[in-house]
């Protein structure tokens, strides 16, 4: 939507001399820009702002003619020359620290903040970062959400210390009528017990994906067919992620209208899965029908 943006700010102030021509000139390229007006006890800082930058940019393709000569062989330069990858703001900051002693720059701290022309769900909020010389640690507000969530649920817990207790401590019964009766956690509980130990991966890096498997008896007979002929996926937001021998993959976690233009089984198998906070859905063949969703016959 017309009138988002991004903010982005190195809260830590830099030393100017350690800011580079080279530095700089990636700094433009990224849509970033330094002030220099600020001063502190000793050499002049500086410090960098960003409106809307862009995350990333192809080194071998910008900026790279105006560089002077004798600056050739700076490893920043060659790194870019050679193309490795693509440049971000944390490459640029790690080289600025290389230049930088460590007692007053053990790291760089960077913020950021997202903002729309419309306060909505997911129109607002940041992130930020601390950028050190070998590694780079990075958390969005979402991520704070998602860390909240992984937190211990205590009423799943309960029930899991009832259950661990009667396997371990109570002699076997003889007459079934005797057994104790354990009342499930809701539905919904327990998809986010499931859900913890994923996100307690993704804080600390590590790229995982949560998916639900239900049938495809959920597609309508014309959704089957268009799948089946490769000619995309149904909807108007929605595409197929992966294709496997008995049904698809469809990554569900965005957009928040990813349902219009599909059937009411295919978009309520989408919502039920969401619901539960599945970002990701597989339509199989052998999987089982979703509770109070709408089943096709074909």
């Amino acid at each position: 939507m017309s009138g988002d943006y991004e903010t982005v700010t190195v809260m830590t102030l830099i030393r100017a001399d350690a800011i580079k021509e080279i530095h700089r000139l990636f700094l433009e390229a990224l849509c970033y820009s330094t002030n220099d007006r600020f001063r502190a006890t000793g050499p002049d800082v500086s410090y960098i702002l960003g409106i809307d930058p862009m995350p990333t940019i192809d080194p071998r393709n910008t900026y790279l003619d105006s560089l002077r000569a004798e600056m050739a062989d700076h490893p920043f330069f060659q790194l870019a020359k050679a193309g490795d990858h693509e440049l971000s703001l944390e490459d640029i900051l790690q080289d600025i620290l290389k230049g930088l002693d460590y007692e007053h720059y053990p790291h760089i701290d960077v913020m950021a903040s997202q903002a729309g022309g419309e306060p909505r769900p997911g129109a607002h909020g940041g992130w930020a970062m601390r950028v050190y010389r070998d590694n780079v640690k990075k958390q969005t507000t979402q991520g704070m959400f998602n860390v909240w969530d992984a937190e211990p649920n205590p009423k799943v817990a309960a029930v899991v210390n009832r259950i661990t207790d009667y396997m371990t401590n109570q002699p076997a019964l003889q007459e079934e009528d005797r057994a104790p009766v354990m009342t499930l956690p809701p539905l919904q509980e327990l998809a986010n017990a499931l859900h913890q130990p994923t996100r307690a991966l993704q804080q600390h890096g590590v790229e995982t994906m949560t998916v639900l498997v239900a049938s495809t008896d959920h597609l309508s007979q014309d959704e089957v067919v268009q799948l089946n002929n490769n000619l995309g996926c149904p909807g108007e937001n929605l595409d197929v992620s992966l294709q496997g021998e008995y049904g698809w993959v469809f990554h569900i976690s965005y957009p928040l209208n990813i349902t219009e233009g599909l059937s009411e089984g295919f978009a309520g198998a989408i919502n039920y899965a969401r619901s539960l906070g599945f970002n990701w859905l597989r339509l199989d063949a052998d999987g089982a029908s979703l509770p109070g969703v709408i089943t096709y016959e074909w």
